[in-house]
């Protein structure tokens, strides 16, 4: 799987061969992790045509109810899982604006956040 201006695109790891499909055709697949920025789970979190994504990292809770997100300027969001168009988001305390990556625990009773250009590794307990 590749993104390329915005749309998935699907290869056939044995041969190297790009894979024809409808974008339809995996709607309902179920997947065992989602981090993907781009998919029918979180087409509300897809900018507009033409718009770079201002996600920077997308992580599906291990139970697969939330979705955390992380924005370019350092936000982090928590969200139902599959993400509907007037889906609500929880904000929360910021890394400094650069990359940031998440980590649900297994049993998703805490996610992880770090990098930024603060260099912190943040706990999150869910209560």
């Amino acid at each position: 799987c590749a993104i390329d201006n915005g749309s998935i695109m699907y290869y056939d790891i044995v041969y190297g061969t790009e894979v024809k499909i409808s974008d339809s055709w995996l709607h309902d697949e179920e997947w065992s992790t989602w981090t993907s920025k781009f998919g029918w789970p979180i087409s509300a979190l897809t900018p507009s045509e033409g718009d770079l994504p201002h996600h920077t990292c997308v992580e599906r809770s291990k139970s697969k109810k939330l979705v955390a997100t992380t924005e370019s300027n350092g936000a982090i969001s928590l969200r139902r899982f599959p993400v509907a168009n007037a889906s609500k988001a929880r904000c929360y305390l910021k890394h400094l604006p650069s990359q940031v990556q998440l980590a649900f625990t297994h049993e998703d009773k805490y996610l992880f956040s770090a990098g930024g250009t603060d260099r912190s590794l943040l706990q999150w307990k869910f209560t």
